[in-house]
């Protein structure tokens, strides 16, 4: 929508040349789905060789391998817990470097519906930190807090919880997170739609 109140389509790239390359930029963290509406995503590798569709992304691998550990969360304490989580964290942080051996690896560590470690860098911590609205250019770990149900009726119960939990996780900067915070620079742009409190 532009100033006069007016809906239209408008393309925006990373061109340097581009005159909406600002409306592009904001787009890669400046808070998503503040500028806009998104109809249409195009992507490509920075260093594509060509136009050529084919050429335009890395390829995915002909097979994967995974594996997947689990506890009975019943019988991890906190002792336990604090060290699963300090030696997960010093794995991701040794293989961080985009020039890793296990660069290719990604892991998960945590609870399905609770708090949740994701390895995060990379390549992506190559990207020039003005390159996108996301500055975040020394990332390890992303972080998230997750529910989920099945039961329609279940709803409620576990948007209080994860409300909750994510409150208590910042209360010192009263239940949100805060950009000015190092650990944050990247996450606390992504859009929480469940920090709304309830009637």
């Amino acid at each position: 929508m532009d100033e006069g109140g007016r809906v239209r389509t408008t393309v925006a790239t990373r061109e340097t040349s581009d005159p909406h390359r600002d409306l592009w930029w904001a787009h890669t963290g400046g808070g998503g789905g503040n500028f806009g509406i998104v109809a249409r995503y195009w992507f490509r590798s920075p260093d594509a060789p060509s136009a050529d569709p084919g050429m335009l992304l890395p390829h995915a691998p002909e097979s994967i391998t995974t594996f997947k550990a689990e506890w009975d969360w019943s019988e991890v304490d906190r002792t336990l817990f604090l060290q699963l989580l300090k030696n997960h964290g010093a794995w991701c942080e040794r293989q961080s470097d985009a020039n890793s051996s296990y660069a290719s690896l990604w892991t998960l560590f945590g609870n399905p519906s609770s708090l949740g470690f994701a390895t995060y860098g990379g390549r992506i911590n190559i990207v020039p930190s003005v390159a996108t609205a996301s500055a975040q250019r020394s990332s390890i770990l992303d972080m998230a807090c997750t529910t989920g149900w099945l039961d329609p009726q279940e709803e409620a119960k576990n948007l209080a919880w994860v409300r909750a939990f994510y409150q208590d996780l910042f209360a010192e900067t009263e239940g949100v997170p805060m950009q000015a915070r190092p650990t944050m620079e990247h996450s606390s742009i992504i859009p929480t739609l469940t920090l709304e409190t309830t009637p």
